[in-house]
């Protein structure tokens, strides 16, 4: 059974009939041994030498990535029985293993005889240099690409699959930080730990998993089984019984709780977990909040978390003011520049929201001691990395620095050199993806009547639905599906449809195959002078269709 509805989403994704059938077979990608990457063997020799009287601290990245990195290590390193602490890095440290953070590290724990850097690391020489002067091992796991000039060649072992400095047989480089740590645990598990030991720790995929989805990693290959898998568990007895062998699983599945009792999402993750655990970097530029919410004290992580929502409430508030004050340096069809007095912790977010709401790179910036810091965000094959490289190999004299990956990534530059930095970026993003055109998302045209009244639009809808539900996570360069409605006031209305909220800011219609939602643009509705468009993403929940209206387009 073909429709119009899935026909119009294969054809506005460019998909033939073969690629989707394709795409469904995720079962095709098997996860490769990791004792193939390189210097993953090395690595778990060297960590097994250190067991027994060494302390071990684990100095992990501050964002959630780096979070789920430190609690893979440290519940496995305290399972095979390790003297490991874990450092709580803060945005004062710098990013990374700097200088400055290494002090810090030593001050606090005097005795440590080696490190394991997690989610970090890779562009480290000058700390990691230093360190190994006083006889530390650094045991470096990381993912983001590396400068070869900062590459710590000091260190006991790195292993990054996206060195360039060593061929790496792992052949799927676009793994997080936490599946880097991850991966080295379970094989080390495996290496030398018993069965059960095994189990415990592959346990502790599903905080690799959430990390494919905080860190924007391409949702491909094994990536894609992960997330469903992750999405999986969550709503199934599997987490339950996860969470009966391993301790942090059980703090994690509390944690997850609070977000309601629901149907969990790969959308439950992007806009409500994962921002909220990143509330305490961004509104106290430190995160040691979020680690404690999985800690082994209950309390002591029911307290962390309730703190933490408070956080990431203020942290809602703080985003919607700082988008209106937003001066816009650069603006083109292929690149946003923006500056902002925002608190440098919501900069991704600005980030986030400009790169979506215009569908390319962008890059928010605010001015720090002297220096113009920014987040940036990629959209879909629009690569804010490229556009860094670029500008970086068209003009050194620009004092500017950057790290991540395709799609997120931090950069700072010298408040002297920034209008050259916006004016070469601007030009180089035009050279590099001049031929680049992004639509907006796929829609189909329906009317209101036909929702309500058409006997065959669930059942067709429904389908179409399931066909592309087979390969959620959708990978990153498919847009999903979406419906547009014409319609107007009095037929809202008449329909049946209710205003609700504090301030009847929501608007929603409820039957039992069917609801149609609204989330606090029902003032555009109840103003709106002549007709208007509604453009619906399409969810299911049991056998009910959800349609969550995103957008309502006027002509006022």
């Amino acid at each position: 059974m073909r429709n119009r509805f899935l026909s119009e989403w294969m054809r506005y994704n460019n998909l033939t009939n073969e690629e989707l059938m394709k795409l469904h077979d995720f079962e095709r990608f098997d996860h490769q041994d990791f004792s193939e990457a390189a210097d993953a063997v090395k690595f778990i020799e060297t960590l097994h030498a250190l067991k027994g009287t060494h302390r071990i601290v684990i100095d992990s990245d501050y964002d959630v990535d780096g979070i789920m990195s430190e609690e893979i290590l440290k519940a496995s390193l305290k399972k095979f029985g390790f003297n490991v602490s874990s450092y709580y890095p803060t945005e004062h440290d710098g990013y990374g293993l700097t200088m400055k953070e290494a002090h810090h590290l030593l001050e606090k724990f005097p005795d440590v005889t080696a490190i394991i850097t997690a989610d970090n690391g890779i562009n480290c020489k000058e700390a990691i240099d230093y360190l190994s002067s006083l006889g530390i091992e650094v045991l470096v796991s990381d993912h983001h690409p590396g400068e070869v000039d900062k590459f710590p060649e000091s260190a006991k072992v790195c292993v990054n699959v996206n060195r360039s400095d060593k061929t790496d047989l792992y052949r799927f480089k676009h793994i997080s930080g936490a599946q880097t740590a991850y991966k080295l645990m379970d094989l080390y598990a495996r290496t030398y730990e018993s069965s059960q030991v095994q189990s415990y720790v592959k346990c502790l995929k599903v905080f690799a998993s959430i990390s494919i989805i905080s860190d924007v990693m391409l949702i491909d290959n094994e990536n894609r089984r992960d997330v469903r898998d992750l999405i999986a568990d969550f709503n199934s007895k599997r987490l339950e019984n996860m969470s009966l062998v391993n301790e942090y699983v059980k703090r994690l599945k509390t944690f997850i709780d609070k977000f309601g009792s629901g149907k969990i999402t790969a959308e439950t993750f992007g806009f409500a977990v994962i921002p909220t655990l990143n509330s305490a970097r961004r509104m106290l530029g430190e995160s040691e909040l979020a680690y404690k919410v999985f800690d082994e004290n209950a309390k002591v992580a029911e307290v962390s978390t309730n703190a933490l929502m408070r956080l990431n409430d203020l942290r809602k508030a703080e985003k919607r003011d700082a988008m209106t004050k937003i001066d816009l340096k650069v603006d083109t069809d292929q690149l946003t520049i923006a500056v902002t007095t925002a608190k440098g912790g919501i900069l991704g977010l600005i980030a986030s929201d400009l790169a979506n709401s215009a569908k390319r790179s962008s890059l928010a910036f605010k001015e720090v001691n002297g220096r113009m810091k920014a987040s940036g965000r990629g959209f879909a094959g629009n690569s804010i990395y490229r556009i860094l490289e670029e500008v970086k190999d068209r003009d050194d004299s620009i004092d500017f620095g950057f790290g991540g990956h395709s799609h997120a990534l931090g950069c700072e530059v010298a408040i002297e050199d920034f209008e050259r930095f916006c004016q070469t970026a601007k030009e180089c993003s035009e050279e590099l993806y001049h031929d680049l055109v992004i639509e907006s998302d796929p829609s189909v045209e329906v009317s209101l009547s036909e929702i309500l009244d058409s006997k065959d639009f669930l059942t067709e809808l429904k389908y179409s639905s399931d066909m592309i539900d087979l390969i959620r996570p959708l990978p990153y360069y498919l847009k999903d599906l979406k419906l547009s409605c014409k319609t107007n006031l009095s037929e809202i209305n008449a329909r049946g449809f209710e205003y609700f909220g504090k301030s009847f800011e929501h608007l929603k219609l409820e039957r039992p195959d069917l609801e149609i939602i609204c989330f606090f643009n029902a003032d555009k509705i109840k103003h709106a002078r002549s007709d208007f468009e509604l453009v619906m993403n399409v969810r299911y929940d049991s056998n009910k269709c959800l349609l969550v209206i995103d957008e309502v387009n006027t002509n006022d």
